[in-house]
């Protein structure tokens, strides 16, 4: 079965055959999912529940493309597994146990680290009054190329952009409505998703939605995402940087996302250089990348943002792999 093509499946059967529409699976990176801290069930007996992020994601199903990192059983029987799956942006929280038999199967059949597709249902868990986190159930888990990886963070950029433009053009009415902004040509899910965001959670906070969907552009290929500069929020920051003044001439200095994109570059190919089998000893990453330049609380920061990405992760502690 391919999990791309599944992802958009829907329940087979006539209307009104008693069976209820399986959702579409939407695309949503993990830092957007795991800001989500509103759910809500519409109208009817068999209605299903969907999970609402600041930004107007509207999730009862998802699809997301990503390492898996680590899956480990949990609970005094055994029989519930947690598994983290890392996009570019976060990590997505997944537990399966008997209600999910063929995706719990899957799930332990493969093993991390792994490029893999899941498809699942979104939950909620609320320990107390204000703190909700939330999680994926999963229908089913495959193991996928790291294209497929690429081709859904295209995807989801592309579904998260159509979120900003909703949320752009509904901040600026007075009281925006999902009719209005399907006016405007907006999808019927994105209009409610968005909609139902901002009487929640108020004004989003466009400059870092914009900034989340560009850091995940940027796994793809450094610098690639510049190409964003035309989107609203990236313009004042733009504005904001001086005229270069007349200077003697010598070499320009990189430009700090550049500078720490290469580093990120030095410190993945020494974690694959010095890796004995075992993974990379952490203290001999650290004073080979010394001998280039790149003092240890560096190496840090790359260590950390390689991880995020799912490029990079520790089999042990002290020890570091590339996926």
């Amino acid at each position: 079965m391919n999990p791309v093509a599944n992802a958009n499946e829907e329940m087979q059967g006539e209307a009104g055959d008693g069976r209820a529409k399986r959702e579409v699976a939407q695309r949503v990176f993990a830092a957007e999912f795991n800001a989500a801290a509103h759910s809500f069930k519409e109208s009817g007996d068999r209605s299903p529940t969907f999970v609402v992020s600041p930004f107007g994601a509207k999730v009862n199903r998802l699809f997301a493309v990503g390492v898996l990192t680590s899956t480990e059983s949990v609970g005094a029987s055994g029989d519930r597994y947690r598994a983290q799956v890392v996009d570019p942006t976060g990590v997505f929280n997944v537990y399966a146990g008997q209600y999910e038999p063929e995706a719990t199967a899957q799930l332990t059949e493969i093993r991390p680290p792994a490029v893999v597709a899941i498809v699942g249902k979104s939950r909620t868990y609320q320990p107390e009054s204000g703190v909700t986190y939330v999680s994926v159930r999963p229908e089913s888990i495959h193991a996928v190329a790291k294209a497929d990886r690429d081709a859904w963070i295209l995807d989801t950029a592309r579904h998260s952009m159509q979120r900003l433009d909703a949320l752009r053009e509904a901040q600026k009415m007075e009281t925006p409505t999902p009719k209005a902004l399907e006016d405007l040509g907006f999808p019927k899910d994105v209009a409610e998703g968005v909609c139902k965001a901002i009487e929640h959670y108020g004004k989003a906070d466009l400059a870092r939605y914009a900034t989340l969907i560009r850091d995940a552009l940027e796994s793809l290929l450094p610098g690639g995402a510049e190409k964003m500069g035309a989107v609203p929020e990236f313009a004042p920051a733009a504005a904001s940087m001086p005229a270069p003044k007349a200077a003697a001439p010598k070499a320009p200095a990189a430009p700090p996302k550049a500078a720490a994109s290469a580093n990120e570059d030095v410190v993945m190919a020494l974690c694959e250089k010095l890796d004995d089998g075992k993974g990379a000893p952490w203290e001999d990453v650290v004073a080979e990348a010394a001998r280039k330049g790149i003092g240890e609380a560096e190496v840090e920061e790359c260590l950390n943002a390689l991880m995020d990405k799912g490029q990079v992760y520790e089999p042990v502690l002290g020890r570091l792999k590339r996926t």
